[in-house]
């Protein structure tokens, strides 16, 4: 009873009646402090969705009302990525998004090759089942006009003579990761590619964070049955494209791999 009582009277009407003080103070003084709030809409020890409302206009908090969540929210890391959610947050999205502009815009120059474990790991994991799958051959044309098997047509880029790759790629580009590996196989050399800003994690297409009340479920919540398969969601890492090189398709980004790269 001891515990019980102490747990409902101090910690919950004192507690409380000390953190609205508290906020009144801070909301008079106009002090902007960032907050976000995480409720689960099926909360069955205290009224989290009315509290996630009454912080939202206090202090004009950056509220999510997750469904299907309970009481523990924060400790159900099966269906919460608590890092994923922060990260998407009005705290960290816009240095986040400025983080990623300036990696963008400097995407050609600070560009690091793969190593060999990192090539080695993308054949084996995805470069391999797919040539198993369809069985790809290689062709080019010499300077005489004769076509040969591989890619001895194709020019070596020289220090003031860039090459340049034109053609199509296939569904959702599967077949990219074939070109890019016969290149590393044949002539040992990393074709760079430009490529649509959703493979390149282009700072255009990077939100940032809701800034709004409540709402649906965002995407690193799983407000149905927890998955299964480990994904959770864009840890902010590099894509395929970007790990081989790739960088998003600009006039500028164009420009500086002719001329840097």
């Amino acid at each position: 009873p001891e515990c019980l009582k102490h747990r409902v009277a101090d910690w919950l009407d004192k507690g409380c009646a000390q953190t609205n003080d508290r906020l009144w103070r801070l909301r008079r003084r106009g002090r902007a402090c960032p907050v976000v709030v995480y409720a689960g809409a099926d909360d069955r020890f205290l009224p989290s969705k009315s509290e996630a409302d009454r912080l939202k206009k206090a202090v004009a908090a950056e509220t999510y009302v997750l469904p299907g969540g309970g009481h523990a929210l924060l400790v159900d890391p099966e269906r919460l990525n608590l890092a994923t959610a922060l990260r998407a947050s009005k705290l960290y999205a816009p240095e986040l998004k400025q983080k990623a502009f300036d990696k963008a815009q400097n995407a050609v120059r600070d560009f690091v090759p793969p190593n060999a474990t990192t090539v080695a790991d993308t054949r084996r994991r995805v470069v391999d089942p797919l040539r198993r799958l369809v069985s790809p051959v290689f062709f080019s044309t010499l300077e005489d006009g004769s076509v040969v098997r591989g890619l001895e047509g194709v020019p070596p880029p020289g220090s003031k003579r860039p090459v340049l790759l034109v053609g199509n790629h296939q569904l959702f580009g599967s077949d990219l990761s074939l070109l890019v590996d016969e290149f590393l196989k044949e002539k040992d050399l990393l074709i760079r590619g430009l490529a649509h800003p959703v493979a390149t994690n282009a700072p255009s297409l990077n939100g940032a964070g809701g800034l709004g009340g409540p709402r649906t479920a965002p995407e690193w919540w799983a407000d149905s049955q927890p998955r299964r398969d480990g994904f959770q969601g864009n840890s902010g890492g590099d894509t395929f494209f970007q790990t081989f090189g790739a960088v998003e398709v600009t006039p500028r980004n164009f420009v500086r791999l002719l001329r840097d790269d």
